[in-house]
C-alpha cells in the first residue's frame, strides 16, 4: 500500500515537473517570438526614419529648385521689361531727333 502511494506521489511529481518544464519552454518560445517581433519593429522603425529623412531632403530640394525656377522667371521678365523700356526710350529719342 505504501509502495503504491509512493509510486503515485512520484508520478504526480513527474507530472508537475513536466508541466513546469513545458511552461518554461513555452515562455522561452514566447520570449524568442517577442525578440523577433521587436527586431522587426526596430528594423522597420529605422527604415521609416530613413525614409522620412530622405523625404524631407527631397522636399527641401524640390522647394529650392522651385524657388530658383521662379527667380529665373522673374529675372527673364525683368530683363524683358528693361529691354522694352530701352527700346521705347530709343524709339522716343529717334522720333525727337527725326522731328528736329
Amino acid at each position: 500500500m505504501q509502495q503504491a502511494e509512493n509510486k503515485k506521489q512520484s508520478l504526480l511529481r513527474q507530472i508537475e515537473e513536466s508541466k513546469n518544464t513545458k511552461e518554461v519552454e513555452r515562455r522561452k518560445l514566447l520570449d524568442k517570438q517577442q525578440d523577433k517581433i521587436e527586431q522587426k519593429r526596430n528594423k522597420y522603425s529605422r527604415r521609416m526614419l530613413d525614409d522620412a529623412k530622405e523625404f524631407s531632403k527631397l522636399q527641401a530640394q524640390k522647394e529650392r529648385e522651385h524657388k530658383n525656377f521662379l527667380d529665373a522667371i522673374e529675372k527673364i521678365k525683368s530683363d524683358h521689361k528693361n529691354e522694352i523700356l530701352f527700346q521705347e526710350e530709343n524709339h522716343k529719342k529717334e522720333m525727337e531727333y527725326s522731328q528736329t
